[in-house]
């Protein structure tokens, strides 16, 4: 009878909102707690249980580990097989957002084959690059050119290709022939070359080329020399940060950036020795003002200027712009390739006429015609980017630094005397007059002495 009142009295607890009495494995005991993770449980046989749960939560995401954990879509490098073409592109590599939330499609393009370099000289050339791992039928694929004569009048045509497949990550060459009969292209038996018997006007001219599939869909567009063509609707352009050179060479040409991703804009491409049929040159990275300093300047005949090299790195001289400006005229020079190794000078001496060319450790230039006028400039800029890397002008000249160079002056530099140099007296540049004086004695090639 006993034990049924206590079995009655339990369910009354529990109707009231009471606990039932738990079993702890001892008999006859009875829990007092509220069985929360952490209390410590005093049962009436006077044991105390503990029940402290030690559990913690190892979840959580360590973005930038380069492992994907918890919530991460990628981290790093680790983007758990993603692709470009994963995503119905092409191109890449992807890469992974600063969040791990997701990949970065920047680096793809919708289009798996894109104009790669562009030779302007003789022969014209156009390569082609397959950015994809897969093979591309190329068959009736078309480029369309753009430019203009020797007589200064527009032209254009169209190149296109006959049966001919381009492997996954490789490269293939359309090259024009001068005077051509016109026949249908020839495919070399390399399978790296296309040879077409007619002629791509392409000058030191604004000119451009279109790339288009079959079904007439642009693929790729660039332009260079000028603003005169437009891209094909849905393509889009942009003179970022330049509008292109048009180098007129048989050695250096325009060449796509190698890895960057496509973005329609003169950023992609450089001006480079071309590498046709294989993967291209890296483009130069720009110089910032003070990389090289003009350090000497002779302005009698013959004319010499010496560069010196304080970047910390060798520095390829080619395409490098020399400017000068004297009271009888001024012009520009385009330097030839020249390893200028850091710490070292170059001299640069005109030779009256004639062409570009290294001897030894001195660049023969065309005529610079200072022609011992009392007033003068000269100024370099990068060829990458365009800007203005040194500059100095002397005898009251009112000539301007190229941007983003800049010169202050306090006190006119002199007019610079026969048989005299003017030459800096620190090479720390502060892009001012206080750089520079007539020196006590010539010494191109080398360091200054003092100044007279």
């Amino acid at each position: 009878m006993k034990t049924f009142w206590m079995i009655v009295i339990a369910w009354v607890l529990i109707g009231c909102g009471g606990e039932a009495p738990a079993y702890n494995g001892d008999a006859g005991a009875t829990d007092t707690d509220a069985d929360t993770d952490g209390d410590t449980d005093t049962d009436s046989d006077g044991d105390t249980d503990s029940d402290t749960d030690s559990d913690t939560d190892s979840d959580t995401d360590d973005c930038g580990d380069g492992d994907i954990t918890g919530d991460e879509v990628c981290d790093g490098t680790d983007l758990d097989g993603d692709s470009c073409e994963a995503h119905g592109l092409y191109g890449g590599p992807l890469t992974c957002l600063s969040d791990c939330s997701d990949v970065d499609l920047g680096s793809c393009t919708e289009f798996p084959v894109l104009i790669s370099e562009l030779a302007l000289g003789s022969p014209d050339w156009i390569e082609l690059v397959n950015i994809t791992s897969v093979p591309v039928d190329l068959e009736n694929w078309y480029v369309e050119w753009a430019g203009y004569d020797n007589g200064a009048v527009a032209q254009s045509g169209t190149m296109t290709i006959p049966a001919f497949t381009l492997p996954g990550n490789a490269w293939v060459v359309l090259y024009d022939e001068y005077g051509g009969s016109g026949d249908p292209p020839d495919v070399d038996v390399s399978g790296t070359s296309i040879q077409y018997h007619d002629n791509i006007w392409w000058i030191d001219a604004s000119s451009a080329a279109t790339l288009y599939d079959p079904s007439d869909n642009p693929h790729d567009f660039v332009r260079w020399g000028g603003t005169d063509y437009d891209p094909p609707s849905p393509l889009t352009w942009a003179d970022t940060p330049d509008v292109l050179p048009a180098p007129n060479s048989n050695s250096v040409g325009l060449s796509r950036d190698v890895g960057d991703p496509d973005t329609n804009t003169a950023a992609d491409f450089c001006v480079v020795a071309l590498t046709p049929e294989v993967v291209n040159n890296p483009c130069p990275v720009p110089a910032t003002q003070g990389d090289i300093l003009i350090t000497e300047i002779d302005a009698a005949a013959p004319d010499r200027v010496e560069l010196y090299n304080d970047s910390g790195a060798t520095i390829d001289l080619q395409n490098w712009e020399l400017s000068w400006i004297a009271g009888s005229g001024s012009g520009t020079i385009i330097l030839p390739s020249y390893s200028l190794a850091d710490g070292d000078y170059v001299e640069i001496l005109d030779n009256s006429g004639g062409g570009t060319w290294v001897d030894g450790i001195t660049i023969r230039t065309p005529n610079i015609n200072w022609g011992n006028y009392s007033l003068g400039s000269c100024s370099l800029a990068d060829p990458t980017s365009g800007d203005g890397i040194d500059f100095v002008r002397w005898g009251g000249s009112s000539a301007s630094a190229t941007s983003p160079d800049t010169w202050t002056e306090g006190t006119a530099l002199p007019g610079i005397p026969s048989g005299e140099s003017l030459g800096r007296s620190t090479l720390t540049d502060s892009d001012s007059d206080a750089d520079w004086c007539l020196l006590d004695a010539q010494s191109f090639g080398s360091a200054n002495g003092p100044c007279s």
